[in-house]
């Protein structure tokens, strides 16, 4: 009867360990991928034409839902006006935290490029290896047409499914 018991409670710990892990993966879809770390990280990244825009942050399993909390990197721009030295914060364009000298030279960007809170879901479903997008408390099913794809395509991600 022990070993039974302890085989039992073997199978509900490997059962819960994976879990999560199983979980773990990058899933996409037509115009956007999303890749959820093992140390409850994830990397957000939405590409249409020229513009790309990404997020970093946490996320949470809470039964089959997993909710998403973004973590803004910011960069530090250092402008010099007359004897004074201000620091300000702007959001980063890329994925490290810097501090940026600003200077009169203007850059010029093919792509626009920026981290965007909008875009990134906040709320999944995990079923299978599908990950479905919840908004007002429900599952998002409609097919999303906009005028860059020709043809539609389905609003959740699906795993091992990345492009970049």
């Amino acid at each position: 009867m022990k070993t039974l018991l302890i085989y039992i409670g073997l199978i509900i710990s490997f059962k819960s360990a994976t879990g999560q892990s199983s979980i773990v993966g990058c899933y996409g879809r037509q115009d956007s991928q999303i890749r959820l770390n093992a140390d409850s990280t994830f990397f957000f990244f939405h590409a249409v034409d020229t513009y790309r825009g990404w997020l970093k942050g946490t996320w949470e399993l809470k039964g089959k839902k997993i909710i998403i909390t973004p973590k803004l990197v910011f960069d530090t721009i250092t402008t010099k006006k007359a004897e004074l030295t201000v620091d300000s914060l702007v959001l980063s364009r890329d994925y490290t935290s810097e501090r940026i000298e600003q200077t009169s030279k203007k850059v010029f960007y093919m792509f626009e490029y920026e981290q965007n809170v909008k875009l990134c879901p906040k709320s999944l479903e995990y079923k299978g290896n599908i990950l479905y997008v919840i908004k007002n408390k429900k599952r998002q099913k409609k097919k999303i047409k906009n005028g860059y794809y020709i043809e539609s395509f389905n609003p959740w991600y699906t795993k091992d499914q990345c492009k970049y």
